[in-house]
């Protein structure tokens, strides 16, 4: 299966929806609280919660139905 996404934020994300969903045990809070921290990184330029959420959407949606 090849994914192509547009950048390195994309890419990023991609692999950090992988490992977040690896163990089909993490619960919403750890979700979230990766997430959390991976925004604030200077990669992604310190987006708001809803421009990180569509991204974060769009980049998930490619992975599990690539």
């Amino acid at each position: 299966m090849t994914v192509i996404f547009a950048n390195d934020t994309e890419a990023f994300l991609s692999v950090l929806t992988l490992v977040a969903g690896a163990d089909q045990s993490g619960s919403l809070e750890e979700r979230d609280f990766l997430f959390n921290k991976v925004k604030g990184l200077p990669l992604f330029g310190n987006p708001s919660t809803a421009d990180f959420s569509k991204l974060l959407g769009k980049v998930t949606d490619a992975v599990y139905s690539g």
